[in-house]
């Protein structure tokens, strides 16, 4: 073939529409670029071995396994932005097939060329090389999400999948303080949601891990402004005591009171000290000298009448809605069910009513009744019973969720299930089944009291043993 070949060399960033990653991850091909309309073409093919094992008795999966860092028939070269010393065999068909961004950048290249890789470290590239080769991966904790941000820069939508569900699946009250700060720093909103979501429900043991003094002072904020948090308020004040200590250490000045206060800084008011019981107000919180003497005195006065004071507004007296609420549904007589003689599509059915009756102060009175109809009061976490071995859908608001795990008798959302007042989830069997009801109850509706809080249990079965909100 007759033509001009141009040597050239450009960077190109890789996926533009990924916020947090342009410009650090890209790519730089030196070698031949097509330019015009005929070009050169260099076949080095003759100069490579032939490894007849790549042939015999092999499927097609396996002949491009064994391409994996090979040189065989490689047309191009991985390099590395700071590692001059580790080159990447590779071949261009192969990656042009498994990811859009080598084939865009790479469609105008002919012959053996060379890429630059920015931003991605060599052992995160052998991790996607090995699933562009093979579909499998190793992932570790220490990788993760490093190779996950890859897999989004490269458009790899199944090695990022590998790694949500190895995320999710490796979460724990060690860790999840770690993966936040991830998940913020790298943009990836649905690890932040779910990592969030975790210490939401774990505080008690993630709020003295070290993984939590390691927070950076926004994500303390975000953390202490959930109300749900699932912990008593004592221990999350001398969890964040710790905090400001560590942070003092680490910014070698004096561990004293202002000086933790001003670490929090708008931190320290997202601790609900009203809600300190006035003996641990006493003993614990006073002695840190975190609370100046003119609000330590309103806190006083506050519950010296019964809580019944005006707080200034730096202070919070409403409870956080902390722990599981676990129904026991073993405590009913299931002999008050009688069978209703009706075939139905689902095997349990839940609807959710929920009135908060802690005044939200920012709520006027005539609100109130349509402000606690419409918040999101509960979140379904688990719910157990042999019925469960029948169920093979379910659906909220018409929508099929599939982020639940089922054990045996027990089936777990991975995230709890937001319900709001009036809202209905069904588990749906692979075939209807017979249900009970109560018997004269036209509404066929079980309404439970726990604590105050009403639930009811629509087309309840007696196999149901029990299920566990997060108030």
């Amino acid at each position: 073939m007759g033509g001009s070949n141009e040597k050239q060399s450009s960077t190109i960033p890789l996926n533009d529409d990924f916020d947090g990653l342009n410009n650090i991850i890209a790519i730089k091909i030196e070698g031949s670029i097509a330019n015009g309309s005929s070009t050169a073409f260099s076949n080095n093919n003759e100069e490579r071995s032939q490894d007849t094992a790549l042939r015999d008795d092999k499927t097609a999966a396996k002949c491009l396994s064994h391409l994996y860092l090979s040189k065989e028939f490689s047309d191009i070269d991985l390099i590395f932005e700071n590692d001059s010393s580790t080159i990447f065999p590779a071949h261009k068909v192969v990656l042009s097939m498994r990811s859009k961004v080598f084939a865009d950048e790479l469609n105008s290249s002919y012959g053996p060329i060379t890429v630059l890789l920015i931003g991605v470290k060599p052992e995160i590239m052998q991790v996607v090389l090995r699933f562009i080769y093979t579909d499998n991966t190793e992932l570790s904790s220490n990788i993760v999400i490093s190779c996950l941000y890859a897999a989004k820069g490269f458009h790899l939508h199944g090695l990022e999948q590998k790694c949500w569900d190895f995320l999710e699946k490796t979460i724990d009250a060690n860790n999840v303080c770690l993966r936040y700060n991830d998940a913020i720093t790298y943009k990836l909103k649905h690890l932040e949601e779910t990592c969030l979501s975790f210490i939401i429900a774990n505080a008690t043991n993630v709020l003295f891990t070290p993984g939590f003094l390691e927070l950076p002072q926004a994500s303390l904020l975000n953390v202490l402004k959930q109300a749900e948090m699932a912990a008593d308020e004592l221990d999350i004040f001398k969890a964040a005591m710790k905090w400001a200590e560590k942070n003092c250490e680490t910014n070698s000045i004096p561990i004293t009171g202002e000086n933790m206060r001003n670490q929090l800084d708008e931190a320290l008011f997202e601790i609900r000290f009203a809600t300190i019981p006035i003996q641990e107000l006493v003993n614990v919180v006073a002695p840190s000298e975190i609370l100046t003497k003119e609000e330590m005195t309103i806190l006083y006065r506050f519950h010296a009448i019964k809580k019944q004071a005006a707080l200034e507004k730096n202070f919070c007296k409403l409870e956080r809605t902390r722990g599981p609420i676990i129904i026991d549904l073993g405590q009913y007589d299931i002999s008050a069910f009688d069978h209703c003689g009706k075939q139905k599509n689902y095997a349990l059915e839940i609807e959710c009513e929920f009135y908060d009756m802690t005044r939200d102060e920012s709520v006027s009175s005539e609100n109130q009744v349509e402000y606690n109809r419409n918040s999101k009061s509960l979140k379904l976490k688990s719910i157990s019973g042999t019925f469960v071995e029948s169920v093979r859908k379910i659906v909220v608001s018409n929508s099929i969720l599939n982020d639940y795990e089922v054990v045996g008798n027990n089936i777990t959302f991975q995230t709890p299930i937001e319900m709001c007042n009036g809202e209905i989830i069904q588990f749906i069997p692979g075939k209807p089944v017979a249900v009970k009801n109560l018997n004269g109850l036209s509404l066929e509706c079980f309404k439970i009291n726990q604590n105050g809080d009403v639930f009811s249990l629509v087309q309840f079965p007696a196999t149901t043993e029990t299920i566990t909100f997060l108030k």
